[in-house]
């Protein structure tokens, strides 16, 4: 099973499931997995469970808002002073996760001023002190060394295509195969709502111990 939520793990202990967790980034990769039957459940966000291929029969779970990133946690990250005065803008994009792409594509439309460079969007922080890139869409994370320190700095998403779009990302959904009948039975018996109501104030609490920037459960 690929899910990274105590909350969630608690209500599988509690109908006597025994669960494996994996960690893979990107929906994409998540999606391949599921395919592939190398697990049975997938985590990801709403707007990623919209752009599923209909070639395969999917059965969705949703978790509510504010289930999957925060409402603080996607932001931008650039250099505090930048090195390239009025050149194009080298922008970080992860093409392995669709929340990326988009959100980059909303945040930063291409045109004279953006040219887009593949970038994971784990190491966006390491991308820009490499000069790679200029700017990317990150999701934030606590770090042993603050933004700050390392000369960067953390702005939230201005366009209003991208806040509109953040808020359809922020629902966590579990995804399985259609035909998987055991597994989308045992998920029709979890507490989705109590799984929902405690990730969420989760992500608040995180929230308040890392000034305003949520982690999410899962990137």
């Amino acid at each position: 099973i690929l899910i990274r939520d105590a909350q969630a793990l608690e209500q599988f202990e509690r109908i006597d499931v025994p669960v494996g967790q994996h960690y893979v980034p990107g929906a994409s990769r998540r999606i391949e997995a599921l395919h592939s039957g190398g697990v049975d459940i997938a985590a990801i966000s709403r707007a990623a469970a919209d752009a599923l291929a209909d070639d395969v029969r999917w059965q969705l779970f949703e978790l509510g808002m504010h289930t999957y990133y925060s409402e603080h946690s996607l932001v931008v990250v650039t250099r505090k002073r930048s090195k390239r005065g009025q050149q194009k803008k080298r922008i970080g994009i992860d093409r392995s996760s669709p929340d990326h792409t988009e959100l980059t594509y909303a945040e930063f439309p291409l045109d004279s001023e953006h040219e887009y460079i593949d970038c994971d969007f784990q190491y966006v922080p390491a991308a820009i002190l490499e000069d790679r890139i200029d700017a990317a869409v990150w999701h934030h994370r606590e770090m042993l060394v603050r933004l700050e320190l390392m000369g960067l700095q953390a702005r939230p998403l201005r366009r209003p295509e991208a806040q509109a779009l953040r808020r359809r990302l922020s629902n966590a959904v579990l995804v399985c195969r259609a035909d998987d009948k055991i597994v989308a039975a045992l998920l029709a018996e979890l507490d989705l709502d109590d799984v929902g109501a405690r990730q969420k104030h989760f992500i608040a609490a995180v929230a308040e111990g890392n000034d305003g920037a949520a982690i999410g459960w899962i990137r």
